[in-house]
C-alpha cells in the first residue's frame, strides 16, 4: 500500500458516529495500490453521508472491515470534495474505527423505516447537487439474471413506471476490481433470499454519470 497523499496527524479529529446502511462495490485505487470502496450512512443529525475511500483489503493490521449496521467514526480529509454530490466526504482510510453495531432486528427496522423516503428524488433534478443519496421502499421488485449479471426491476412508488438496476452487492470481484463471472444457478440462489420480501433500497448516483442512480444496498424489512 502506498502512503496517503496527506496523512492525518496524531491530533486527528474524529467524526460523529455514523450508521452504515450501504456499501459500494470495490474499485482499484492507483493512489493506494489496493481495492477501496465507499459507504453510505446516516450521521448524528440524520443526514446521509457518502464516505470514501475505505480499504477493502487488510493492507495494514489496524484495518477494521465495515458491514451494514456497523456504527463507525472517521477522520475527514475533505468535507465537500464533490460539487454535484453534497453528501460526499473524503476520509483517511487508515482512520476508520468501528465503535459499535446495531444488532437488534427491531432497532434495524426502526432505523430503516425512519429513513425511507418517497422516490421522487429519483425522477426530478435532485442529482444536480441537491440530493444524491437516499432510501426507498421497493415496489414490486422482480429479480433476474441477465447475461451473468444479477439485476432487479422495481418501482419507487405506485405511479413510477419502473427502474432497472444491477445488484452490485451480490457480485464478486477480483484483486483489481473486475467482476468475476458466476453461473446463473449461483446467482439465482443469492437472489432467492430477497424474493417475496418487503425491501428497502439504498440508492446513490454514479460519480462518472451524475444523472444515473445506482442500487447500493438492499435491506429486508422483517423482524425475527
Amino acid at each position: 500500500m502506498r502512503q496517503s497523499p496527506s496523512s492525518a496527524s496524531s491530533s486527528q479529529k474524529w467524526s460523529e458516529p455514523i450508521i452504515v446502511l450501504g456499501k459500494g462495490v470495490p474499485a482499484y485505487s492507483a493512489t493506494y495500490g489496493c481495492l477501496v470502496y465507499c459507504v453510505a450512512g446516516i450521521g448524528e443529525n440524520a443526514c446521509w453521508l457518502r464516505l470514501f475511500p475505505l480499504f477493502a483489503e487488510k493492507v495494514i493490521s489496524s484495518i477494521q472491515f465495515v458491514e451494514k449496521f456497523d456504527v463507525i467514526r472517521v477522520v475527514y480529509r475533505e468535507k465537500r470534495p464533490e460539487q454535484i454530490r453534497p453528501e460526499s466526504r473524503k476520509v483517511y482510510p487508515e482512520y476508520v474505527e468501528k465503535i459499535s453495531s446495531v444488532n437488534e432486528e427491531a432497532k434495524r427496522v426502526e432505523i430503516l423505516s425512519q429513513h425511507t423516503e418517497v422516490g421522487t428524488f429519483l425522477h426530478d433534478d435532485s442529482w444536480r447537487g441537491k440530493k444524491t443519496l437516499g432510501m426507498i421502499q421497493a415496489v414490486g421488485p422482480l429479480f433476474l439474471v441477465d447475461h451473468g449479471t444479477p439485476k432487479v426491476r422495481f418501482r419507487c412508488s405506485d405511479v413510477c413506471t419502473g427502474h432497472v438496476c444491477e445488484v452490485g452487492e451480490l457480485k464478486r470481484f477480483d484483486g483489481v476490481g473486475r467482476s468475476i463471472p458466476e453461473g446463473t444457478e449461483t446467482l439465482e440462489h443469492k437472489l432467492a433470499i430477497y424474493r417475496n420480501k418487503a425491501l428497502r433500497f439504498v440508492m446513490g448516483t454514479d460519480s462518472q454519470h451524475p444523472h444515473r442512480w445506482l442500487l447500493i444496498s438492499m435491506h429486508i424489512m422483517e423482524t425475527s
